[in-house]
């Protein structure tokens, strides 16, 4: 079976997971036994920070790496009209939280979608997706429109046309936003511009601590956005990659070279059918280790940074890629100026 369609059913048997999970929401972990539980030991749960323990659902976790933006939003204003496919309709969203993307609380966007016939015979509507009042998840994609009279601005669209809009529980959030790391790390840049077929963009984790230091592990996402049967194959191993850690005040932090060697990394190449992903790490590991600092990020023997704990300054990893052609037509090459990472340094 092709690759395609292996992932086209593989998030097909997922989003099928996902409405068996919708339909035993009533007897998950915020059930009303929760509730019924005495106010001050509620409001003390509430002040400690509770994350998701427990297995992430298959669907939510093909919903959340289908996303570029998943959203916590109340609904300001909706009232489908009716058209011939169905009934569409620009639902206003106030959003309250942000489990990916760039959208702050309190920003408020607009979401155009139609409802979807349940029937063959296309004479029965799905019931409302939105009840103006009420606080939903919601999961999307965004791209960038330019609209020439009202220039470029940010669209939003359902992730998907089934299942991307649940009604808010905790318990859900939590397990969405583990669903988020897993598949966007604990910081994510932008995807770049397209540079022939292939987009590239940057996700950090911030892993287990050794010698009490956290290990920031750095990956390169590729995708293929080509239509058709355009496959290429993509070698990073054949690229040459230069790094900058920018501080919030725009100043250059200089690189250590502690002492240790660097381990090799396995083979770093993929071929990509149209649609198609790859994900590669691009962090090396050997070098030693500081005692109980914020943060080790390490991505060659002279490119080693070290972050203090507790540091109030932003730090920002910037990068470029570059793989020279060589005179065969199925190897990306060009140059790419990866989006910004913010690193994700360990808090106080």
């Amino acid at each position: 079976m092709p690759t395609t369609k292996k992932r086209a059913f593989a998030i097909l048997v997922a989003l099928v997971a996902l409405a068996a999970i919708v339909l035993g929401f009533g007897t998950n972990a915020d059930s009303p036994a929760e509730e019924k539980q005495p106010p001050k030991l509620v409001e003390e749960k509430q002040k400690k920070k509770v994350e998701h323990t427990g297995p992430i659902s298959p669907a939510i976790q093909a919903l959340a790496a289908a996303s570029t933006d998943i959203i916590v939003a109340d609904v300001v204003e909706t009232n489908p009209s009716k058209a011939g496919e169905g009934a569409r309709d620009t639902v206003k969203l106030k959003v309250v939280r942000t489990l990916l993307g760039l959208t702050a609380p309190d920003d408020t966007i607009g979401v155009y979608y139609h409802l979807l016939w349940t029937d063959d015979k296309a004479t029965t509507l799905e019931r409302p997706k939105f009840e103006k009042g009420l606080r939903y998840v919601i999961f999307l994609t965004s791209h960038i429109e330019d609209r020439r009279a009202e220039g470029r601005r940010v669209a939003y669209e359902l992730a998907d046309q089934w299942l991307a809009v649940l009604q808010d529980r905790p318990a859900l959030v939590r397990e969405i936003a583990a669903a988020v790391r897993v598949s966007h790390g604990d910081a994510q840049g932008e995807w770049s511009p397209s540079v022939g077929p292939l987009q590239f963009r940057v996700v950090a984790y911030r892993t287990s601590p050794s010698n009490g230091t956290p290990i920031i592990t750095v990956y390169l996402d590729v995708r293929n956005v080509a239509g058709s049967n355009n496959t290429v194959e993509f070698d990073l191993d054949k690229a040459s990659v230069t790094w900058f850690v920018i501080d919030g005040k725009g100043k250059d932090m200089a690189p250590t070279s502690p002492a240790g060697k660097s381990l090799p990394t396995p083979p770093r190449k993929r071929v990509l059918e149209a649609h198609d992903s790859a994900r590669f790490v691009l962090s090396y590991t050997g070098a030693e280790i500081a005692k109980d600092r914020g943060g080790h990020l390490e991505l060659g023997s002279q490119r080693v940074w070290v972050f203090d704990r507790g540091d109030k300054m932003d730090y920002y990893l910037e990068g470029t890629i570059k793989v020279k052609p060589n005179g065969d037509t199925g190897l990306w090459s060009g140059t790419i100026d990866l989006p910004r990472l913010k690193v994700p340094i360990e808090p106080e």
